[in-house]
């Protein structure tokens, strides 16, 4: 799998029809769920229930609803944030679609943003260090 996801992540990087930093966070978003350790975008990491408003949450590794941080002090702790529902529906993108698919859609700066901040805060909370050779990829 990982062979194949690098495989496809050059091959477009070469066409130059998607921003080369959307194929990097791409590639970053696939190389954690193929680790095991990617974000839970599909329910609540707490109550494993699907509700409106969820707020993402680093430390717990996904989405979280509004009922349990009420519940829980200590989520409110982890400062979980808004993300759009469009950085959602393209995680739930990334996570799941088949990998010759994976690369046929952009996004806008407002998801790609969402996308960049969660990447670079979710590997130093998981990974626990971020690769200087994935930089060459964002150099647009």
């Amino acid at each position: 799998a990982e062979v194949n996801l690098l495989y496809f992540s050059f091959l477009e990087l070469e066409k130059g029809v998607v921003k080369s930093n959307l194929i990097r966070l791409i590639f970053e978003y696939r190389m954690l769920q193929i680790q095991g350790i990617g974000p839970n975008v599909y329910e609540c990491v707490v109550c494993t229930e699907e509700k409106n408003g969820m707020l993402f949450d680093i430390r717990r590794g996904g989405l979280v609803c509004p009922d349990c941080i009420a519940k829980n002090p200590m989520l409110k702790e982890d400062k979980p944030f808004r993300i759009l529902g469009d950085t959602v529906y393209t995680l739930k993108y990334i996570l799941s679609a088949d990998i010759k698919k994976l690369f046929s859609f952009n996004v806008s700066e407002e998801v790609l943003m969402d996308l960049k901040r969660i990447s670079g805060d979710y590997f130093r909370m998981h990974v626990g260090h971020t690769f200087k050779s994935l930089q060459f990829l964002t150099e647009d």
